[in-house]
């Protein structure tokens, strides 16, 4: 992965999606994701390239070292069934191995799918709310742990179980859902994803 100014782009990843209604995940061969759009370097190909946006990660909740030779950038939503399974199932020995080690950064970026799932962007912005104060992850687990909760919409139950400041938490979610809620689906939907959850491994 390189830098430009401080967001961060992927060199190459490997593309993991699970598809939320079937509870399965698939996996997709390595490709290379470029750096930079070929038509600036006069490429003869530059008329069938497919330049890749650029992943920036600087304002989404990470687990591990900035150091880390291997990002995974996760893009979930908190009502998804299968997200709720990587969370409490098979991010945890993932982390453990290789965050913990500061052998990988994990990234949470929001995907709610609104249409399937009506408290899914409440939820987005209540584990946002729950970072002002320094707690996403633990709202994170909570919401995954306790999701029968996120779907009857008792969102503000899960987060004062969870320890989380009710005062300041409620003025939040009051307020309009973040826009980097927006800006990280308008990141899916550039890179074509449209299922949950969808995983990107990126090696610097």
């Amino acid at each position: 992965m390189r830098s430009r100014g401080s967001g961060r782009r992927f060199a190459r990843a490997i593309l993991v999606t699970g598809v939320c209604a079937a509870g399965a995940v698939f996996f997709w061969t390595a490709r290379e994701w470029r750096t930079q759009d070929p038509r600036a370097s006069g490429s003869a190909n530059a008329e069938t390239a497919d330049p890749m946006p650029n992943i920036v990660i600087r304002d989404a909740a990470a687990l591990g070292s900035p150091a880390a030779p291997v990002v995974i950038v996760e893009f979930g939503d908190f009502q998804c069934p299968s997200c709720a399974l990587v969370a409490q199932q098979i991010a945890p020995p993932l982390k453990a191995r290789y965050v913990d080690e500061g052998l990988a950064r994990w990234v949470y970026m929001h995907l709610p799918l609104a249409a399937i799932h009506p408290f899914a962007v409440e939820a987005a912005q209540a584990a946002e709310c729950a970072g002002t104060q320094g707690r996403f992850w633990e709202l994170y687990s909570a919401l995954f742990a306790r999701q029968a909760l996120v779907d009857a919409g008792q969102i503000r139950d899960v987060a004062r179980d969870a320890g989380i400041d009710g005062g300041p938490f409620d003025e939040c979610l009051a307020r309009d859902v973040p826009a980097k809620i927006a800006a990280q689906v308008a990141l899916a939907y550039d890179l074509r994803i449209g299922v949950t959850p969808t995983f990107l491994v990126g090696i610097r």
